[in-house]
């Protein structure tokens, strides 16, 4: 079996998973690229509901803050409602459509089907890059990268999250654990992540 180059970054919203990957791109001397579930997932939203794209790449903040047209009462999505009333958050309806709603008929694979060719397909034109997944958050997504060959790291597993949605409860099997941005100095935090890149790519980045 092919060993990819593959990165899977797992950790709670908020812990800092994009941070890392911006810290990387800046240090690592081999290119690296983002990819993420959640992009093709937005993407699908954005068709079918007709919402902001850029209020779904918005911060943490937008996506609490920032109403769609669906409401609690709509068939679709009353079964998950738990009470609650008045108009889905973005949020909200990002993490009913993408764990629940889609996968209705599709199998709970849908994201990882539609991500896997595109990393496949970059990495075979640059096998010496290395693909980093910003949200891995589920068992499936962890084993690919595994059977891949690549590894899975989490950003700080210790930061208290109090949403307790399946996707952000990250006890997800890891390789390595780095402290975010919020627990240690971003000197250490760079620090951590350049071993990363050596102990699992062997790429050397203690030189920037």
């Amino acid at each position: 079996m092919a060993s990819w180059r593959i990165l899977g970054l797992q950790g709670p919203k908020g812990s800092g998973k994009d941070y890392a990957y911006k810290v990387l791109a800046d240090i690592s001397p081999v290119p690296v690229k983002r990819f993420a579930f959640a992009d093709i997932l937005k993407e699908e939203m954005s068709e079918n509901f007709g919402l902001d794209m850029q209020l779904l790449h918005g911060s943490q903040e937008d996506k609490d803050t920032s109403y769609t047209k669906i409401q609690w009462s709509n068939p679709m999505v009353e079964k998950f409602a738990e009470g609650r009333q008045g108009y889905l958050t973005y949020r909200e309806l990002l993490q009913i459509y993408g764990t629940e709603i889609s996968r209705m008929g599709r199998g709970e694979d849908i994201w990882l089907d539609k991500l896997k060719p595109k990393v496949y397909d970059w990495l075979e034109q640059n096998d010496e890059h290395i693909a980093i997944i910003t949200d891995c958050r589920y068992d499936n997504e962890c084993r690919w990268v595994t059977s891949s060959g690549g590894t899975n790291a989490l950003i700080d597993g210790n930061r208290e999250n109090t949403d307790e949605h399946a996707s952000e409860q990250c006890d997800l099997p890891h390789d390595i654990a780095i402290p975010s941005k919020g627990l240690v100095s971003h000197g250490e935090t760079n620090r951590h992540l350049k071993d990363l890149m050596w102990t699992a790519f062997g790429v050397n980045c203690h030189g920037k």
